[in-house]
């Protein structure tokens, strides 16, 4: 598994949306002593969080290679860490995905809004 900086760990836990925007948001004007102290509660999170989806898949590849859904070509253990860093990445790819998309519905806004302007001039 690839090593995950501290914002994209903020942004892959499951915590209320507003509460992990404002933390995003003030994380990097933080004191030093703040940031270490999030660091770790962060950090401890996500080993629970991690251990918890390690769990959720170990049940779900085995049902599914049980029931013939999933052929399951090597070690186990390999097919669930590929599943639960697929997860994790595709939590933190929507939070990237929802900014984006925002900023591209503002952009498209402003070009309207422009337009108009210009029309009426």
């Amino acid at each position: 598994m690839r090593d995950f900086t501290t914002t994209e760990i903020i942004r892959a836990l499951p915590l209320e949306r507003n509460f992990k925007k404002k933390l995003l948001l003030e994380y990097e004007d933080m004191s030093e002593n703040d940031q270490l102290a999030v660091v770790q509660i962060v950090w401890d999170a996500f080993i629970d969080f991690q251990e918890a989806l390690e769990k959720y898949y170990i049940d779900k590849v085995n049902v599914e290679v049980a029931s013939g859904d999933r052929i399951c070509e090597g070690d186990l253990m390999d097919e669930v860490d590929r599943e639960v860093e697929k997860e994790i990445e595709r939590r933190i790819v929507d939070e990237h995905s929802e900014k984006k998309d925002l900023e591209d519905v503002r952009k498209q806004i402003e070009l309207i809004l422009d337009k108009n302007t210009d029309e009426q001039s």
